[in-house]
């Protein structure tokens, strides 16, 4: 019998994509664009093109010879090749002036870590093609520089910062007694004209709310959407509907979308003048904003109102307490939870369960130990607590709480966590809950673990019941 010989060119295209699919985006792109016209289609099929991830292309060998090789053939050859496909690009912004060059028209998503922009003229880095930008950010001024006129095209802009502050221009200000105002570097642009969505998601904490993003939002004169996370902190009150309608909604006489979720934290009130929840809801419902929210004040007379939109169609909301309403927040993929007065017993975890059914990482903070755990642990079983099912949570973070939330979560008589597979917590309380890794009602919720972060990495003993307890992760570390 003769043996035929079967190339890959030989394959159908319908077992190629089924092959392609398989490998990594990058890899398929960087490997096949170019080679034969049968690859070069697939490659640039919209499989593998409507997301592309740079991620792995090493920033700190940016200039050998081999990553300008590389760096060259994608953004020279294959970007300009995709890009009515491209949807969502990932870039490490040392690579930002690269993509400009390239000149691409498509929703990107670049993470940045410092400031980036600053040496980069407006003129020489710039693109009249970039319509909708989504970008990852350090730097509030990097974000401003955005909006200089670089990008004359600019339609939607959405920006993650992990802070509004700049320690090295607050510095310089203080130090050379010389004013710094970041707010000049977008004066008169063009761009703030044609700006019709944008969108500021910020993780921390800032007292820059007033003097830095209501400024900038006066300069958006066209805005139709606008989408604001944030956490805003030392102030003598709450903000409220009233506040966000006389300095942001009325200065815009466009928009006709809002959505917020803004957190006023450390205010220290008047104690006998404390805002109920009620009188903060009806600020924004004779405003015609549909919100919800609630009111933490603590001992010490500083106070904490959290307030959103709804429905609510953030993947993330900011820090929640044991005051949170509840709800249903179907985008919401990722939650902290917080408390430093009160415990969270296990009626606030099945209420976390509902109101986050698609949740999928988890951090709490709580030092405070559980009331009610001795009861069920007394209750004949017939008695039992409901047990509550996290069923798409894959990461859970416990090292900022008691170990009673590591046994709330772990013992399968609490919680079911069938795609648990990420944990951080402390060796000590994982060590206890787990009964030395013997615990047979543990052992289900950890079962399909990969991943274990400890914060401190002495006193850890790996025993052979550790490796038994947890078979994926041995089979990963050996």
């Amino acid at each position: 019998m003769n043996k035929s010989m079967v190339g890959i060119l030989d394959l159908s295209n319908e077992i190629l994509l089924m092959i392609l699919k398989k490998l990594d985006n990058f890899d398929v792109l960087y490997s096949l664009v170019g080679v034969n016209k049968k690859l070069d289609n697939l490659a640039c099929n919209i499989n593998f093109t409507r997301t592309v991830d740079l991620m792995k292309v090493p920033s700190n060998r940016k200039d050998d010879w081999a990553t300008c090789v590389l760096l060259d053939r994608v953004f020279m050859c294959i970007l300009p090749q995709i890009h009515n496909n491209v949807e969502c690009l990932t870039v490490d912004g040392c690579f930002w002036q690269r993509v400009l060059l390239a000149d691409l028209d498509l929703d990107n998503s670049y993470p940045f870590r410092r400031l980036l922009l600053d040496s980069l003229s407006s003129t020489t880095c710039s693109s009249s093609s970039i319509v909708h930008l989504r970008i990852k950010m350090h730097n509030f001024d990097d974000c401003l520089r955005l909006l200089d006129g670089r990008l004359s095209q600019l339609h939607t802009l959405i920006i993650y910062l992990d802070c509004i502050y700049d320690a090295f221009n607050g510095i310089l200000s203080r130090t050379l007694q010389i004013p710094y105002d970041s707010l000049k570097i977008i004066n008169n642009s063009d761009s703030l004209l044609k700006l019709k969505c944008f969108s500021l998601y910020v993780y921390f904490a800032t007292d820059e709310f007033v003097s830095k993003v209501v400024p900038l939002l006066h300069q958006m004169l066209h805005l139709e959407k606008l989408t604001l996370s944030l956490r805003i902190r030392d102030r003598n009150t709450f903000i409220d509907g009233n506040y966000l309608h006389k300095y942001i909604v009325s200065q815009m006489s466009h928009l006709h979308t809002f959505i917020f979720d803004i957190v006023t934290e450390n205010v220290m009130g008047n104690q006998l003048l404390r805002p109920s929840v009620d009188d903060i809801r009806r600020t924004f419902i004779e405003k015609g904003h549909c919100v919800d929210c609630y009111i933490d004040y603590h001992y010490n007379s500083i106070g904490r109102c959290h307030v959103y939109s709804l429905p609510f169609n953030m993947e993330r909301i900011h820090n929640i307490t044991h005051k949170f309403p509840g709800g249903m927040f179907m985008n919401v993929r990722v939650l902290c939870v917080f408390d430093y007065d009160r415990p969270f017993e296990h009626d606030y975890f099945v209420k976390i369960s509902r109101s986050f059914p698609l949740l999928c990482h988890l951090r709490i903070i709580n030092k405070i130990p559980q009331n009610d755990k001795w009861s069920r642990q007394l209750m004949k079983p017939e008695e039992a607590f409901l047990i509550i099912e996290y069923m798409h949570l894959v990461q859970l973070s416990c090292i900022g709480a008691h170990v009673d939330y590591v046994e709330q979560f772990l013992c399968n008589l609490n919680t079911r966590l069938p795609c648990l597979s990420e944990l951080h917590v402390n060796y000590e309380h994982l060590v206890t809950v787990t009964e030395n890794f013997t615990r047979n009602a543990t052992r289900m919720n950890c079962s399909k673990l990969e991943h274990i972060t400890f914060p401190r990495k002495t006193g850890i003993v790996r025993s052979k019941n550790f490796y038994l307890y947890f078979p994926l992760l041995y089979h990963e570390e050996m």
